[in-house]
């Protein structure tokens, strides 16, 4: 079974996310609230092997964190300043 691979940068009112599953890449936004994020990452609850990583922005991306680990997803959580390092 392939992992299902998540990155979310993290703003105020968005959440940018990037999914990799299969080989292929797909993008959406959705709001920063509750609802929205419990709406869209139902459909990876069933799924296994779902790793997500996210940028630590303080106390935006603390809404998204508490959703996700309800679920047991496996989540890391990223120092922006590194992943700016890694792409300069």
């Amino acid at each position: 079974m392939e992992k299902i691979v998540i990155g979310i940068d993290v703003s105020k009112l968005t959440l940018d996310i990037c999914i990799q599953e299969n080989g292929v890449n797909g993008f959406v936004t959705i709001p920063n609230t509750e609802k929205a994020i419990k709406s869209f990452f139902k459909q990876f609850v069933k799924k296994q092997n779902v790793l997500i990583g996210m940028e630590n922005t303080g106390r935006f991306n603390a809404l998204l964190y508490n959703v996700l680990i309800q679920h047991s997803f496996a989540v890391y959580v990223i120092n922006p300043l590194h992943l700016k390092k890694v792409w300069d």
